[in-house]
């Protein structure tokens, strides 16, 4: 008797780490989806050329299995939600991790971060990338229980091979323009919001007012993780997916 199809499943990473971010997690993965990890372009393997974050939707949009459910973590959890609207039939959908509809903080909205933080980030960038890696990933890990380990995880991703400078300063520009207030509420998708209790870089508020504003918001905190959930506890954040896929439709 064949065993029923896997449900497929993409991954689309963050700024500044590329999509070797969910090695820990695949294992917890690949016994129940069929597993597809989108490459931003500009990183690592993946020629840059999509100057436009419209153009870079596209792109992406071109590797997700039809009906898929897309997990976006950080600013792949805006890009994700900028691909279901742009294909809504295609994504069958929605994870997001860590996210936010806006990452600066602005009038109306304080869940975010100030124009400083991602101005001394796109200065240091724009000098040299190399050293800016290593120092964001120590900064999205403050407040997590495991941080250290989850530091050692990630160091490799901090070196070479790293994207390309264009497409880092590029997605530092995508995080202080995006404000994707708007969109939340016209998003028919099934959609899994899953947030770091302890995540400081994009506030928990941000991952409420987005469970709360989708149509068919579903909201997962995780104790004591920060801005990677899917390293503090892979094994936890898979069954959090699993569980919540299981209830989708066929």
């Amino acid at each position: 008797m064949n065993s029923p199809a896997k449900r497929p499943l993409a991954l689309l990473h963050g700024w500044g780490l590329d999509s070797r971010v969910w090695e820990a997690l695949l294992p917890h993965l690949t016994p129940h989806f069929s597993v597809t990890r989108l490459q931003l372009p500009g990183y690592p393997g993946r020629p840059d050329g999509a100057d436009s974050v419209a153009a870079t939707v596209d792109t992406l949009l071109t590797d997700v299995p039809e009906g898929a459910l897309l997990l976006g973590w950080s600013l792949g959890g805006q890009l994700a939600q900028l691909m279901a609207a742009r294909a809504p039939k295609r994504i069958a959908g929605l994870v997001l991790v860590a996210t936010s509809p806006r990452f600066l903080a602005g009038k109306g909205w304080n869940a975010g971060q100030p124009a400083s933080l991602l101005g001394g980030f796109s200065a240091a960038v724009g000098l040299a990338p190399g050293p800016v890696l290593p120092r964001f990933a120590t900064l999205m890990n403050q407040g997590d229980s495991l941080a250290k380990d989850i530091n050692r995880q990630l160091a490799p991703l901090t070196k070479a091979p790293l994207a390309e400078k264009a497409a880092l300063l590029r997605g530092l520009d995508w995080l202080r323009d995006l404000d994707l207030r708007p969109l939340a509420p016209k998003l028919p998708h099934p959609a899994l919001v899953i947030h770091g209790e302890a995540d400081s870089l994009m506030p928990v508020e941000a991952a409420r007012w987005l469970a709360a504003q989708l149509p068919h918001g579903q909201l997962q905190l995780m104790a004591e993780a920060a801005h990677t959930p899917f390293l503090h506890d892979p094994a936890a954040f898979a069954g959090h997916v699993q569980a919540w896929a299981q209830g989708l439709p066929a």
